[in-house]
């Protein structure tokens, strides 16, 4: 079973149904059932995802929390603050989107020669991966039967 973190936003009532049963996840205590709520979907799997909701004040007090939580950058092993990082998920045709590597990246490494081979590296593989496909579409297209 694949499993995968997002994040996600969604205006939901606290009790909604979803795939057939109660969100899973949980709310802050502020909510009671029927209030409208935000929601943050943190995980998502083969069964399905699971929101936490929260009232407004908790809500941007969560985004808050997370621009200020502390991650590690992928290339100088520094952590920074999130709000101070990007995330850069490197090409990989031959890996499913939801696991894809990702890579947190902080402002000065973006600017580097690192990140800067690595996406250039990584947009030469996506043309010629297109050149390849675009030969193979003409290649099917003048066999016996086509056209």
């Amino acid at each position: 079973m694949s499993n995968w973190m997002t994040f996600g936003l969604t205006s939901k009532k606290v009790g909604f149904q979803m795939d057939g049963g109660i969100c899973e996840g949980g709310n802050c205590d502020h909510l009671k059932e029927g209030d409208r709520a935000y929601g943050h979907s943190s995980e998502n799997d083969s069964m399905g995802s699971e929101m936490y909701l929260y009232c407004q004040p908790c809500y941007e007090q969560f985004l808050e929390d997370r621009r200020n939580e502390l991650v590690r950058c992928s290339d100088c092993g520094v952590e920074h603050p999130r709000r101070e990082s990007k995330v850069y998920t490197p090409y990989d045709p031959g890996t499913l989107e939801s696991e894809r590597l990702r890579l947190q990246i902080c402002k000065g490494c973006l600017q580097g020669d690192r990140h800067k081979r690595r996406v250039d590296n990584d947009q030469a593989n996506i043309e010629n991966d297109h050149q390849w496909d675009d030969a193979d579409d003409l290649e099917d297209y003048n066999e016996p039967g086509y056209g």
